[in-house]
């Protein structure tokens, strides 16, 4: 079931989860929210056709969907593929956030809240079971600690577990099965009726037999119908490789590199909050860290193209929060905070070429272009830091019992710092290496790399809002709304000219649209129309050369709109 409903000044959708569900599964849930996973790692989430770009480069880059849980900020979207245990509520946020609580934002938000413990204690579970060996389980505790009953607290496990299913015909194995476990603890003290603390301690492990696609078909023209040349039939030929029939319901693969995924997230966070004469004052910290270690076959064959593949990261990020806030029901309602975030990564890949890599590159498999590849890796390591300073605020005024008018600031600065290098090593010794190969190796981008790079950029940000409630279930509303996104790095690889600083972007969003709930709440029809400029827009790029080489740039403008959307339930 899912409510719509309007929670000023963003339209929200708020769904009650009753099981564990991951990121992954909320466009089940939600129109025009879409999460896209090659791998946990490469999850774009992306809200009216706006939103995350693809992991691989953006390590450097700010997500343009924030993921809170509990208020506290997922920097990552992989963080956001684990199960999410104890769901209370899921809202989804459209359009620029930033003015009531969290990280700016150009896409929108999703807010998870968790169950709090309970006073009186409370034992429950849930077993699943389905296709390919799934099986689901989880466990919640709760009650309180002391008989005054003014400290709770509450446990939840879950495990969840799959078994592959695409053969590989190489390793007689499954591939894509999937392990998933982990658990949330808290605490929860509230004194007095106008004071009280939550704590919460979280861990999360997933391990995966993955990512392995099936073919589809395969590409033999251009675009413009020209004959596309060396199709992947024309290189298999070449190599003297029969691909395995091209049949996607088959579910087989003849990979023969080592492929895997391993993750593991957790954190601590505490939210404190004291209502003194009228007003709350709320402190949120938390410390997060997310570990990513992966292996991929890229060539995705039983050809040795690419005995490894791998780009792995560990991050930590931390957060601290304070928001200041009127009680609710005055003629004028107002919100204001602070908010610092800071976050660390650690990056490292690895790419090493195989014997059959000469061939199936250029088509030729001499002893010169076995010396450039055959055996060497191009080990990278990279690093962005990132400083975010913020101070926003919001006001509500009610003028009239039915009208309702909107406004909120936000100014934020980051300063973003990394580093990126990368080396050749292995396979036959440069000095050894004639004219012809070391002309080779350096066409695949096997060269040494190595450079800096910094921005720091203060953007604003805000919205205005008024809203008219013809009755208490049906309301209509009009907003404006300014999101930016600050400057960030792409720390990769680049094409020769090509700025790793990256400009900030900027999104401004107008908005019409009815909300009401008709039939006693068994009818809820939903009427919007937007329409949003993406200035600057941070997308992902890539040159095919040789070697592929993806890195994130700006483009001048990305429009999103729809001139009508009607929903109802």
């Amino acid at each position: 079931m899912s409510d719509d409903r309007i929670i000023f000044p963003q339209s929200c959708q708020q769904a009650k989860i009753q099981q564990p569900a991951s990121a992954l599964r909320l466009p089940q849930l939600v129109p025009t929210l879409q999460v896209i996973s090659f791998n946990a790692r490469n999850t774009n989430i992306i809200i009216r056709g706006l939103g995350t770009n693809i992991s691989l480069t953006n390590d450097g880059i700010e997500s343009g969907v924030g993921v809170y849980v509990d208020g506290v900020l997922y920097s990552r979207p992989a963080m956001a593929t684990f199960d999410l245990a104890d769901i209370a509520t899921i809202e989804v946020l459209r359009g620029p956030q930033g003015t009531l609580y969290g990280k700016n934002t150009t896409a929108g938000a999703i807010n998870i809240t968790t169950e709090l413990p309970v006073s009186e204690f409370e034992s429950k579970g849930e077993i699943s079971f389905g296709g390919y060996g799934y099986r689901n389980y989880k466990a919640t505790i709760s009650g309180p600690i002391n008989d005054s009953g003014t400290l709770l607290w509450r446990l939840t496990a879950y495990d969840t577990d799959r078994d592959g299913f695409i053969y590989n015909v190489t390793t007689k194995s499954d591939s894509q099965d999937f392990h998933d476990y982990g658990f949330r603890a808290q605490m929860y003290y509230r004194p007095t009726s106008n004071r009280s603390v939550r704590v919460i301690a979280d861990y999360a492990k997933q391990h995966e037999r993955c990512c392995i696609p099936v073919l589809k078909d395969v590409v033999t023209t251009q675009a413009n119908g020209a004959p596309l040349a060396r199709s992947f039939r024309d290189r298999a030929a070449q190599a003297g490789y029969m691909p395995l029939p091209i049949n996607p319901f088959a579910r087989i693969t003849d990979a023969n590199s080592p492929y895997h995924e391993i993750m593991e997230d957790g954190g601590l966070s505490g939210q404190a909050d004291w209502n003194f004469s009228g007003l709350t004052l709320t402190s949120i910290s938390a410390f997060r860290f997310w570990n990513w270690n992966p292996d991929n076959d890229t060539d995705q064959t039983a050809l040795s193209i690419l005995t490894r593949s791998r780009q792995a990261n560990q991050s930590t990020e931390f957060t601290q929060e304070l928001r200041l806030s009127s009680p609710v029901g005055q003629r004028v309602e107002y919100g204001g905070g602070l908010y610092y975030f800071s976050e660390k990564n650690l990056g490292s890949g690895n790419t090493t070429y195989g014997p059959d890599a000469p061939v199936w590159i250029f088509g030729a498999n001499t002893a010169d272009r076995q010396a450039a590849l055959n055996g060497v890796s191009l080990l990278a390591r990279w690093s962005p830091h990132v400083h975010s300073y913020s101070a926003f605020g919001q006001v509500t005024w009610h003028v009239t019992p039915k009208i309702d008018l909107t406004g909120g600031i936000r100014y934020t600065y980051e300063d973003k710092s990394g580093y990126y290098t990368q080396d050749a090593v292995g396979g036959a010794d440069r000095s050894t290496l004639t004219p012809t190969a070391l002309t080779t190796r350096t066409n695949t981008g096997l060269v040494h790399l190595d450079y800096t790079v910094r921005t720091h950029t203060g953007t604003p940000s805000g919205m205005a809002s008024a809203s008219y409630h013809f009755t208490d279930d049906i309301t209509a509303y009009a907003t404006y709304a300014r999101g930016s996104r600050s400057g960030g790095i792409t720390l990769t690889s680049l094409p020769a000219g090509v700025n790793p600083a990256v400009e900030p972007e900027y999104i401004d969003n107008y908005e019409l649209g009815l909300k009401s709930l008709l039939l006693n709440n068994r009818l809820a029809l939903n009427v919007d129309v937007f329409w949003e400029n993406d200035s600057n827009y941070q997308a992902t790029l890539a040159q095919f050369t040789n070697n592929v080489i993806v890195y994130i740039a700006n483009i001048p403008l990305v429009r999103s709109s729809r001139l009508l959307k009607l929903g109802a339930r």
